[in-house]
């Protein structure tokens, strides 16, 4: 019997140990920062401006401590994604016609797109002004007139030099992005084409900048906002502030952007 009662002593004390481990091990855990309560923005960002924004993004996060999650497509696929899946902060359309139908709480203007005029930077056709341009037999390619901003700038530039009539008979053809028309004009000896400034930069050692008459030297603004769905409005807006500031602005101008005079 008094055996019996020390085997029953020990059983107690090695689950009381068991049950104080337990409990340690479930206190741990609880005090322990959990991945879903650190503080995280997601941003849907336009691929046309994703490399400043990235830059900026990676600055905000050491500054802030606040993490963030960056989402790149074409300003069109990120509104769809916005509602398909009722969440996020932060959206920033490469066209500011796409805010139209979102619903935001807060909007910054960023930076500004400006149309530049490229030429294949190749010696054998020696382009190096409008004039020139003009008056050679290099084709064009250009961006649909309808699906962007840039096409419709793209219109009112043609037709402002004075290439309307000539447009059908020089166009070497049309594409869908802003992107592709430096990447054609740069692979393609003979070309030229109207793009973002930024888009052309990145092709710069293969492409030649011909000046705009002052006229045609337009800009549309790169609008950020804060989703009304967002439920960190005040951690969104402080980035989009961010996105606005003067170390900001020097890293958009570095990368083709205008910016607020």
């Amino acid at each position: 019997m008094q055996h019996m009662n020390r085997k029953i002593i020990i059983l107690v004390i090695i689950m009381s140990f068991f049950i104080g481990l337990g409990t340690a091990f479930y206190r741990d855990l609880s005090a322990s920062p959990q991945r879903d309560n650190i503080s995280k923005l997601v941003v849907y960002c336009a691929a046309g401006v994703r490399v400043p924004v990235e830059l900026l993004a990676q600055e905000y996060e050491e500054i802030s401590g606040v993490n963030l999650d960056l989402i790149y497509g074409s300003s069109g696929n990120l509104r769809s994604q916005i509602v398909s899946r009722g969440a996020g902060d932060i959206y920033i359309p490469g066209d500011p016609r796409f805010l139209d139908d979102t619903d935001y709480v807060a909007a910054r203007e960023i930076a500004y797109h400006s149309p530049a005029l490229v030429v294949n930077a190749s010696q054998e056709h020696h382009i190096g002004n409008l004039h020139e341009l003009l008056n050679s037999n290099i084709s064009f390619v250009l961006v649909n007139p309808d699906s962007t901003a840039l096409g419709e700038m793209t219109e009112v530039i043609i037709e402002g030099i004075g290439l309307s009539d000539q447009i059908k008979t020089r166009l070497y053809g049309r594409v869908a992005t802003a992107n592709q028309v430096p990447l054609y004009v740069s692979l393609v000896d003979g070309l030229a084409g109207i793009s973002w400034y930024s888009n052309c930069l990145i092709n710069k050692e293969d492409l030649t900048i011909i000046e705009l008459p002052k006229d045609l030297q337009m800009r549309i603004p790169i609008i950020g906002v804060v989703l009304k769905i967002s439920e960190q409005q005040e951690k969104a807006e402080d980035f989009l502030h961010f996105l606005k500031s003067d170390r900001a602005n020097q890293v958009f101008k570095k990368w083709g952007y205008e910016i607020e005079d």
